[in-house]
């Protein structure tokens, strides 16, 4: 019990000091308890201990020593991380499309989520994407949605929510929907 509150005690003289809570020598990195130095060697020494657990087939979650099957996690951790990554992307989804008018089909006022996507008012989505594409950049969907948000969702004229039948006979058609004609 002693030990424990010597290691409080010094954690605290430190972090009110500003040094780095774990060597104590430097200043901590801004926002962090430890300095540069000790974030690199944590980061290293976690890097290192995954790429073992990856090595001997072993889930890479923290505290969790079960096989991995396909992937780099257990099942368990696996379907978790699955059901994060989906609520994630529903939600910059969503996000997406509220900044660009609303979740629903401009044309024919379609609101399942699912079958809607952002569409390019001026054609030029593919030519857009190439050029996404050759800086690096995420050129479609979730990526795509993401990076719009960095950016503020900019191009309020650019950009519309269509659902996918919509889009398709646009630019099949190389005209005005159907439901616009009428």
């Amino acid at each position: 019990m002693e030990k424990q509150s010597r290691h409080k005690r010094r954690y605290w003289k430190r972090k009110n000091a500003g040094l780095c809570t774990s060597c104590g020598v430097n200043p901590s990195h801004e926002g962090k308890s430890w300095c540069q130095g000790c974030l690199s060697k944590g980061a290293e020494c976690r890097r290192k201990a995954k790429d073992k657990k990856i090595k001997n087939g072993i889930c890479v979650h923290n505290g969790c020593n079960e096989p991995s099957t396909k992937t780099q996690r257990c099942d368990r951790h696996q379907e978790e991380q699955n059901l994060r990554s989906f609520k994630r992307n529903l939600a910059i989804k969503k996000e997406t499309f509220e900044a660009y008018g609303g979740a629903k089909c401009s044309c024919c006022g379609d609101d399942e989520i699912w079958v809607l996507c952002l569409d390019h008012i001026g054609g030029d989505g593919s030519s857009h994407r190439q050029q996404l594409r050759s800086i690096g950049k995420d050129a479609g969907g979730h990526g795509f949605y993401r990076m719009l948000k960095s950016q503020g969702f900019p191009d309020k004229d650019r950009y519309r929510v269509l659902c996918c039948n919509c889009n398709l006979y646009i630019h099949l058609r190389g005209e005005p929907c159907y439901h616009q004609q009428s």
